[in-house]
């Protein structure tokens, strides 16, 4: 065989098998390709089979290969009499979320009788399931024959108390959560499954058992008012298992003020001290500035969060259960320590699309530091 640009490629091959009963063959075989244009390739092979008698046979074929995933071709086979041409389109089905088609034109010939079929297949890849529609359509000897396959196929799928709809799930799965962020693109091993639900959750139902599965979260389509600690889980799982995945999103909101007290009968500005605010079971610390100016996210620091693998299930309940790693809306209870006692006050986080809002000044009530 030999490639020779731009004429192409052409291979001969000849295979001879003796059995030990005395039946010989001989196969003599030529292949020839060649593309002629960035989207269209040629195909031709001829064969020569050799037994008790001599079959020749020859095949032709063109493929296409069209934009998004679009691919087309047209055949023609002739092998001791029988003639078969074909032409055909298609679309792949997505690994993910999204539609596959394809259909099949065939007339066959053989003698003096001849057959056409039509076959249409579609299938729809949706976040909850797989729906397809398969059918045949044959008419030989003047007679019509019809089929028709419909299927719809999902799971339900449970890991560590955290419940989902998917697709089908041959071999292992995936949890993927992202704190009420929807309309997220998730990929594994660079294809898109999905996005995550209002709830921002989604299943992954095609890891594969004890080998490298890397998910990815699409930043893309997240808006700039979040934070984002990591966008890469490498998961490799046992077979039929179920594991979970928290992505660390946060919508960023900042409230921002100015602390005072009265002391000794004076409003004086808190400048430069500690404060502490209580937040579930965590005690969060920020600094105040000049003129008691402070500034307050509502993501909570690596150290206050709830640690432990963000890849286990039983992990991502329990921060879950004490309120995440963020600060929701509410009012909180805060304080400075100030010689020996506590001036408290409340701090509150509004309901807001707002990135950063003024609350204005804030007054600290001076109270005995009760142990």
């Amino acid at each position: 065989g030999f490639l020779v640009m731009p004429v192409g490629s052409l291979s001969v091959n000849h295979a001879k098998t003796a059995t030990y009963g005395g039946m010989n063959t001989n196969v003599t075989s030529m292949n020839y390709s060649r593309s002629l244009s960035r989207t269209t390739s040629l195909f031709l092979n001829a064969t020569e089979t050799r037994q008790s008698g001599t079959i020749y046979s020859v095949f032709v074929g063109l493929t296409f290969n069209f934009e998004k995933n679009l691919r087309g071709a047209a055949q023609y086979n002739s092998t001791r009499g029988a003639n078969t041409e074909t032409v055909q389109i298609q679309s792949d089905v997505p690994v993910g979320e999204g539609m596959g088609y394809r259909a099949a034109i065939s007339r066959n010939e053989v003698g003096n009788t001849s057959s056409t079929s039509f076959a249409p297949f579609l299938q729809y890849n949706t976040r909850y399931g797989i729906y397809s529609l398969d059918s045949n359509m044959q008419r030989a000897a003047g007679q019509n024959t019809q089929t028709y396959n419909v299927s719809a196929a999902g799971s339900i799928v449970n890991a560590g108390g955290f419940f989902g709809l998917s697709r089908p799930v041959s071999d292992s799965f995936s949890i993927v959560m992202l704190d009420k962020v929807s309309g997220a693109v998730v990929l594994n091993n660079g294809q898109e499954i999905g996005t995550t639900d209002r709830t921002g959750r989604l299943v992954v139902p095609t890891l594969t058992s004890y080998g490298r599965n890397q998910i990815t979260l699409d930043v893309k389509k997240i808006p700039m008012d979040y934070s984002i600690a990591g966008v890469n889980k490498a998961l490799s799982p046992p077979i039929w298992s179920g594991s979970c995945v928290a992505f660390d999103v946060v919508k960023v909101r900042a409230v921002v003020g100015k602390l005072h007290a009265m002391l000794a009968g004076k409003k004086t500005h808190l400048e430069y001290v500690e404060v502490s605010v209580q937040v579930g079971e965590k005690v969060v610390a920020f600094p105040t500035g000049k003129n008691g100016e402070f500034y307050l996210e509502n993501k909570l620091p690596a150290e206050a969060g709830s640690g432990g693998d963000k890849q286990s299930c039983r992990s991502i309940a329990e921060r879950k259960k004490v309120g995440g790693d963020y600060i929701p809306p509410g009012s909180y209870h805060a304080w400075v320590d100030i010689d020996g006692e506590k001036c408290k006050f409340t701090i509150s986080f509004p309901e807001s699309e707002d990135v950063i809002t003024e609350i204005g000044e804030v007054l600290c009530v001076m109270s005995p530091n009760v142990k």
